[in-house]
């Protein structure tokens, strides 16, 4: 390999190496948001059952409004029919 070919493979390496980094610690956040204990919870709970008169979220719900209610951003990426409409 020529020079030119190893600064290419190098910068390729590292910029894998910073993508899986990057989705390890998304994991991380995600998993927070969906397991993690929030001042909110009963309050939402309580939403959902009165409201929308369900007992529990569905898959991806309660993470999504965890992330938006914690002040971040969120992209909630949820099939039609699939209960976007608690988390707006």
């Amino acid at each position: 390999m020529d020079h030119d070919e190893d600064l290419i493979e190098s910068a390729f390496f590292e910029s894998t190496i910073k993508c899986i980094e990057d989705k390890e610690k998304l994991d991380e956040n995600n998993k927070k948001y969906r397991t993690g204990t929030f001042p909110w919870d009963q309050q939402i709970t309580d939403v959902l059952k009165t409201r929308f008169r369900y007992e529990d979220f569905r898959p991806n719900q309660r993470g999504i409004i965890n992330a938006t209610m914690s002040g971040k951003d969120c992209i909630g990426l949820i099939p039609t029919g699939g209960g976007k409409s608690i988390t707006f």
